[in-house]
């Protein structure tokens, strides 16, 4: 995959916030602490440079258009 161990580590909590941010009602804090960042902006700082939205925009989007497939995103 061209990732470095970190990298890869990153990518695969990143992916599973998307996806709790789907399926869990957990706040964004609760979803930093889970997933083993620091805190909430730490979560936001790396979520929103991965996927071009913040969490909550993510979520707010997800929300609005479920039927679109914006969990599968790259």
């Amino acid at each position: 995959s061209g990732l470095t161990p970190s990298q890869y580590v990153n990518e695969r909590r990143l992916q599973a916030v998307r996806d709790a941010l789907i399926h869990a009602p957990d706040s964004i804090a609760q979803l930093a602490s889970r997933f083993g960042f620091c805190n909430q902006s730490a979560l936001t700082r790396a979520f929103s440079q991965r996927f071009d939205l913040s969490p909550a925009q993510f979520r707010r989007q997800w929300s609005q258009h479920p039927s679109e497939d914006c969990a599968k995103q790259p």
